[in-house]
């Protein structure tokens, strides 16, 4: 049973999430040094209220992994976990409490090197506090996972709930309207995380002796961010309008329902852009640097939907070309140069690769 919780949920969730772990990854030992690593920890041991903040990020993530392992226990190809009722409550308990550890290991390394810190300096509170969280939620994923195998229901009727909205809804809206019904806490937690990037360069722009470079990094790790989200965008068409694809219409009219739909879904960043705006830079450079946070995501959309189909390679793709664009951005070549090329690309994957990808 442990195998194959780990196969079909941890495994999946690190698979899925690879660019998002990555992001994180970078802004945390990309943009903090290991001293001020240190001076977090001990701030977040001397400070109840630094620590409670700690915590609040912790949680966050345990809703989002909890979220992500109960919608894998009622996907339709996932419906032979059905047979984990065969197993006795207690030996669930403590499977679905071992998925929930391999689930929380980006945080709880962390809160790892914390209570060895507190052990060393006795700090006995902050250890119990910090021990009860992760354990906290550990145990009530594993209940919340025990509630919901009592309770699956495998029945799929998504694709009649819509076709019987006649199409009141444009078509560009579908997905949009899936993710804030649906698939609401990774919406959230999507634009929460994209719009602290774009609102902390935009406040660390006017400190130093910066220039737009830092903004075009900003719009590359909000469009890296968006990589969930996409994926799930390409699941959706395939599970429930893959018929659409029979249709008789051209390249030009997928491509601009595309675009439409991906700048929706970029509305948050482009108002948490807009009002934060370092003064001294023109509008003309705000609109580029919107064309280009859009290029990009809609560059990240094709590749994964018409070319990443090697699960294995996909990622490593990902994280070099992103390594790669951001040096090409520190070495000032423009970003609308990359925004047209990605665009340009971007059609020509759509109209050579559309009928034919599986």
């Amino acid at each position: 049973m442990n195998r194959i919780l780990y196969l079909t949920i941890v495994r999946e969730y690190y698979r899925q999430n690879a660019v998002f772990i990555f992001v994180i990854m970078m802004f945390a030992f990309g943009f903090l040094r290991s001293t001020e690593h240190l001076a977090l920890i001990d701030q977040a041991l001397d400070s109840l209220t630094v620590l409670s903040g700690l915590g609040v990020l912790w949680l966050l993530h345990g809703i989002k992994v909890v979220s992500f392992a109960v919608r894998s226990l009622t996907l339709k190809q996932n419906e032979f976990l059905h047979h984990l009722l065969a197993f006795r409550p207690f030996q669930r308990l403590l499977a679905f409490g071992g998925v929930m550890f391999a689930l929380i290991q980006l945080t709880f390394l962390y809160a790892l090197v914390m209570m060895v810190f507190a052990v060393g300096e006795g700090d006995w509170r902050s250890l119990a506090v910090i021990v009860a969280v992760n354990a906290g939620i550990v145990c009530a994923g594993a209940l919340v996972l025990e509630r919901k195998v009592r309770r699956l229901n495998s029945r799929q009727n998504v694709r009649r709930k819509y076709m019987r909205n006649r199409l009141r809804t444009p078509q560009f809206l579908f997905y949009p309207r899936h993710l804030l019904s649906r698939q609401t806490l990774l919406f959230f937690l999507t634009k929460c995380f994209s719009a602290a990037v774009l609102m902390g360069v935009c406040l660390l722009y006017p400190t130093d002796d910066y220039d737009v470079r830092l903004l075009s990094l900003g719009c590359l790790l909000a469009a890296l961010s968006q990589t969930v989200i996409l994926q799930h965008l390409y699941f959706f068409e395939r599970v429930h309008f893959d018929l659409y694809r029979n249709l008789p219409l051209p390249a030009r009219w997928w491509f601009g329902s595309y675009l439409c739909t991906i700048a929706v879904l970029l509305l948050p960043e482009a108002v948490v852009l807009a009002r934060n705006f370092p003064e001294g830079v023109g509008l003309g450079e705000g609109l580029l640097q919107l064309f280009f946070l859009l290029a990009l995501t809609v560059s990240l959309w094709h590749y994964q939907a018409y070319v990443s189909g090697s699960r294995g390679t996909a990622f490593q793709v990902l994280f070099f070309g992103g390594l790669l664009l951001a040096l090409l951005i520190m070495f000032k070549i423009p970003g609308w140069a990359f925004a047209l090329a990605g665009m340009g690309w971007s059609y020509f994957l759509l109209k050579k690769r559309f009928y034919t990808v599986e």
